[in-house]
Formats: C-alpha cells, structure tokens, sequence
C-alpha cells in the first residue's frame, strides 16, 4: 500500500520541561501567555512559543533556538523565587512533522494512539510511543507534529524514505 505522506525533520528548537503547581507555573511563565493550558495533554500556541501541558504539574515549552539562552536565563531566574523545575531539555530531541493525506493512517501503524478528532483534537498532545520510541505527539491544524524523545542521541536518526516505506509495510506482512 503506498500512503502519500510527507515526513519532515524539523530544525532543533528550545525545549524546557517545566514541573510545578498550577499557579506557580502560571506566574512563572506570565512574561510568555496569559493563560496557560489546565487541562491535562492540550498545548497553546503564541509569539512562536508553544506551552503543553503533558500532565499533573508538568509542561514542556518549545521556543525558537536562537532565544534558548534568553529563554532559559528567563526561565531560571524565575524558578529560583517558586517552587518550579525547569531543565532544559533541547539536546535530547529531534522534531519531525507528518502531513499529507495518509498522515493519520501513518500515525495509526506507527501508534496505538486513538486519532479521531473526537478523542484527539487540534491542539491535542500526548506523550505514547511512534514506532516503538517514547514520543510526544501533538496534533496540529493539518499535520502530525512529533517529538521524539529518547536516551539515546537521536539527533542523528533519519530513516531514509526507501526504509521507511519498507519498515512501515513490515508490520502488515
């Protein structure tokens, strides 16, 4: 079966992984959003910064890469007066992004994830697995976003496309 999918790795970004109560996280980050997410696996979007509430007292925010610094000193220094955890955690990922018309049926084989819109919504993330790696997924308006993370230096996995299309049938054989 040949699924009309695009499969792109994206440029590196800012990450932080953020640990804290409700309200001092929402004082923490006042500087970025109004408002941030309170319902667990939803993210919000603003300014070319993107904040996902992952789930009881953890949130990962994405940034540009040419602010991680100013980001992190920001961040760091407002941890200091709160009771929040921030760890930067933008080395140890690789961002890809799904899309096409066969986006869903890729992320169906590659996740036991439930993707209708009923379940699984814009804005929607997650963390699950994505071919066997731990990943946090996020739905976007017409795309897959995935993030993987691992423990192992993944900034150098790349699945060439003829790999892909032969790893991605081998589970229907």
């Amino acid at each position: 079966m040949v699924y009309e999918v695009k499969i792109n790795r994206q440029e590196i970004s800012a990450l932080f992984d953020i640990k804290g109560n409700l309200q001092d996280v929402k004082e923490l980050l006042a500087h970025f959003f109004q408002e941030i997410p309170e319902e667990a696996n939803t993210s919000i979007s603003k300014s070319g910064k993107t904040l996902m509430y992952i789930g009881k007292d953890n949130w990962v925010l994405r940034g540009p890469i040419e602010e991680e610094e100013e980001l992190n000193s920001l961040l760091k220094s407002g941890a200091a007066l709160s009771d929040v955890s921030v760890v930067l955690v933008s080395d140890t990922l690789t961002f890809f992004s799904v899309s096409g018309t066969g986006a869903k049926d890729i992320m169906a084989i590659a996740s036991p994830l439930d993707f209708y819109e009923t379940k699984f919504r814009e804005n929607s993330v997650t963390f699950s697995e994505v071919f066997g790696l731990k990943a946090l997924t996020r739905v976007m308006a017409i795309w897959w976003k995935i993030i993987y993370l691992s423990l192992l230096n993944f900034n150098t996995f790349l699945l060439p496309p003829i790999c892909l299309k032969i790893y991605l049938k081998t589970p229907r054989c």
